[in-house]
């Protein structure tokens, strides 16, 4: 188990304290919203991800229609999203919520 350290104001701060305190956070991020009927694309910001990272999503609707969200094959730069309502494609347009985490430099998980 990592040991904890409590940063107090004028206390030398030592580089491994920061490396040992902060290896859970993300090496990379990103969220946002794309809109679409059927389907849409998400595009990460440039050289945002070294792999392909992690993806959640979350469909805005105004109704209580049956509409889902599924991912087709993420690549570090983009996202292909397919939009449903029930079985079909959605023939109407849905707003989807994203975030996309990559763990660490190597893999998205961590």
């Amino acid at each position: 188990m990592t040991a904890r350290v409590t940063f107090t104001n004028g206390n030398v701060l030592n580089a491994s304290d920061l490396t040992n305190s902060f290896v859970y956070l993300p090496y990379a991020m990103e969220s946002g919203t794309v809109t679409g009927t059927g389907s849409a694309t998400i595009n990460f910001t440039a050289g945002r991800f070294s792999v392909a990272p992690l993806v959640f999503l979350t469909v805005v609707s105004g109704s209580n229609a049956a509409t889902s969200a599924t991912l087709g094959t993420v690549t570090s730069s983009s996202a292909p999203v397919s939009i449903w309502s029930g079985t079909a494609a959605s023939t109407s347009s849905r707003t989807i919520n994203w975030t996309a985490i990559q763990m660490t430099s190597s893999t998205a998980a961590g």
